[in-house]
């Protein structure tokens, strides 16, 4: 194991008592070795079994300022800030914070499934008027209530396609699934 891990080498310390001193965020040699392991590793379950979880988040800022500013220095440095930030509002209960690139990838996804339950509703609506029943009266013929009805006409809710099909089937229809590209070739 010792052999395993750039730090050991570096420290000329045994894992037993690399162990030790990571254990203790009051031992001098703390934040000097943490900020060692971290350069060296993006492991971080091998980074957590030496370092506790709460000491690195209570404790990361001091080891940060240790750490070396070369160019897989500054790359750990991202990571583990990341890390850090996650953390820390795992412990206080707040949700993780997301990359920009999850942030993008959601908000693409969300606005395509509004866009997609949005134009089911309208045609769901459409065939209710088209059939002259209430809200209510579909509400009734499906068991549910009249606000769902609302929110799946003004396309507040996502459903299935066995919701789908149930809905549609009450209003004498069927769903008929086409799957086409995205894109066209040559686009």
């Amino acid at each position: 194991m010792a052999e395993e891990h750039p730090i050991w080498s570096y420290s000329g310390l045994e894992d037993e008592e690399l162990r030790q001193i990571l254990s203790n965020p009051e031992h001098e040699e703390f934040v000097h070795l943490a900020a060692r392991l971290l350069e060296s590793s993006l492991e971080i379950e091998q980074v957590f079994d030496y370092i506790d979880k709460e000491d690195f988040i209570q404790h990361y800022s001091r080891i940060r300022k240790s750490m070396g500013n070369g160019a897989q220095a500054k790359r750990h440095k991202k990571f583990w800030d990341r890390m850090a930030n996650q953390g820390c509002k795992q412990i206080s209960g707040e949700p993780a914070e997301k990359s920009p690139a999850e942030k993008r990838k959601e908000k693409v996804e969300a606005d395509y499934a509004s866009e997609s339950a949005l134009k089911i509703g309208r045609r769901i609506r459409k065939l209710r008027k088209k059939d002259d029943l209430s809200q209510q009266e579909l509400a009734e013929r499906l068991g549910i209530s009249k606000s769902e009805i609302s929110r799946i006409e003004n396309g507040k809710q996502n459903l299935s396609l066995e919701r789908l099909q149930r809905v549609l089937n009450a209003l004498g229809h069927k769903v008929h699934l086409q799957i086409k590209p995205v894109f066209e070739k040559g686009e």
